[in-house]
């Protein structure tokens, strides 16, 4: 993979008329006549330049009602246009987990939380194509060229059955930008000691960590439980095991630097969002680990560094690889400098929420957070909220 950077939402500069689709509206409504959005209404964001970006956003001030918006900006998120919209059913889910993966303004993807579909844009969400899915989607992820969808593969839920989803196998579709048709679909095996745990079950889900065009990382487990981290180089076709330094803490973010320099988070929730943080380093692909931060209630080990006892999530680094952040389970965001050994928190109001940091360049980005606006960073350690 040489030196490049590792994103899950990396930009692809497409043209709509190559792919040949007559996207088919879902749910068509003309967005002029929505309501004026504001900052506080936007809850996800990308950006693809400074001042260029895309974000969902809800109508209404209640989780409940309204619908999803498709919104632009062209001044570094202090004000957002309508481009597009996705409409909603009062089905009770929420609309905040939804996903998007967008490579330019005008093209990419969408989670629909209430029919479970993946929808694809090329004219910045006028209308929509349906995107095939095996199952429910865990995750998806945009990298050059190339569309990741995790799907759970469970049997179907009737009346006498009911399987945990958590131990159900995940597939792995495999679509080329645009296309409506995966070109490999295959089923991550379950290997390693998460099959030695407590739990016995033959398969279980896996949370993708980290990919990147045909490579990727995924953990089977979790917290409290064994867990195994899975590696594959060709897409899904073959994984390997690899180690996972993490026990009894699960993983629960990966930066990968390069195809060698990788950081690894792992956590467990002791009770009132403190329990064991610990920060693993690998220059080897995996195959070693040198611990480089830990914290713990007890302080036993002795504590390594200042990462704390806090229960944190959203491990993401900045453009340049020299600022890392992390987003509190209550609130706030926690920075380190120094590569993972020590943090400092800015008590930003996030509510707790674990939305995807929005990055360009070097070190600024953008963080919304729905009902409270989007806190923004120049140099990657001074954060402010957008006026």
């Amino acid at each position: 993979m040489g030196s490049r950077r590792i994103r899950s939402w990396s930009a692809v500069l497409l043209v709509a008329t190559v792919l040949g689709l007559s996207p088919t509206p879902v749910g068509a409504r003309d967005p002029q006549r929505s309501a004026p959005v504001t900052p506080l209404q936007v809850f996800q964001m990308q950006m693809f330049s400074p001042s260029i970006g895309v974000g969902l956003a809800l109508t209404s001030r209640r989780l409940s009602q309204g619908h999803v918006l498709i919104v632009r900006t062209g001044d570094g998120g202090v004000s957002w246009r309508v481009s597009g919209s996705l409409m909603r059913r009062s089905t009770g889910s929420d609309p905040l987990l939804a996903q998007m993966a967008f490579s330019s303004a005008n093209v990419g993807y969408v989670e629909s939380i209430e029919t479970n579909q993946l929808l694809f844009t090329s004219n910045g969400g006028r209308s929509w194509s349906t995107i095939r899915s095996p199952g429910p989607i865990t995750g998806i992820s945009l990298s050059p060229g190339l569309l990741w969808v995790m799907a759970s593969h469970c049997p179907p839920v009737t009346k006498e059955t009911f399987v945990n989803p958590s131990l159900c196998p995940s597939e792995l579709s495999v679509f080329g930008v645009g296309t409506r048709t995966p070109t490999s679909n295959s089923i991550i095996p379950t290997e390693g000691p998460v099959l030695g745990g407590t739990v016995h079950s033959p398969t279980f889900q896996a949370a993708l960590l980290a990919h990147h065009g045909s490579e990727g990382v995924v953990v089977e487990g979790g917290e409290g439980l064994p867990s195994s981290l899975l590696q594959t180089e060709n897409a899904g076709q073959t994984w390997m095991l690899i180690d996972d330094p993490c026990r009894p803490e699960g993983p629960t973010g990966l930066i990968q630097s390069s195809s060698a320099d990788w950081v690894l988070y792992c956590s467990l929730d002791g009770g009132m969002e403190q329990g064991t943080n610990e920060l693993w380093r690998t220059s080897d692909g995996g195959r070693s680990w040198d611990l480089e931060a830990e914290g713990s209630e007890q302080n036993d080990p002795p504590d390594i560094g200042t990462i704390g006892a806090a229960m944190m999530g959203g491990l993401t680094e900045s453009g340049n690889g020299r600022v890392l952040w992390m987003l509190g389970q209550v609130g706030g965001v926690a920075v380190s400098s120094d590569m993972g050994r020590n943090w400092r928190d800015v008590p930003l109001q996030t509510g707790g929420d674990q939305i995807p940091i929005a990055m360009w360049g070097a070190t600024e980005a953008w963080l919304p957070v729905w009902g409270r606006g989007i806190f923004r960073t120049l140099n990657g350690t001074t954060w402010s909220k957008l006026k």
